[in-house]
């Protein structure tokens, strides 16, 4: 059974952090640099949510409950990120 491994991004670049989604297999320890996203979230200038899908060598198969648990993290990552914006 796989995992997700959510990390936090914070980059001078971007108007606000953003978050790394990382699948990996039950047994694995998260190491930076050792394992690729497959997917990011993102609050846009205009407030909005972007949940942005990388092109992976590897197909990432998600459970009903990875996809619902990457939809609550979402949510609270932007009402939080915004709340501190204010």
């Amino acid at each position: 059974m796989s995992k997700l491994y959510l990390e936090d991004i914070v980059d001078v670049n971007t108007p606000y952090p953003y978050v790394f989604v990382y699948m990996l297999e039950e047994n694995e320890i998260f190491s930076p640099g050792q394992f690729a996203p497959f997917m990011d979230l993102a609050v846009q200038r205009d407030r909005s949510l972007r949940m942005t899908v990388f092109e992976s060598a590897n197909p990432v198969s998600l459970t009903l409950e990875q996809w619902n648990e990457i939809a609550r993290v979402a949510r609270e990552y932007r009402q939080e990120t915004l709340e501190n914006d204010d």
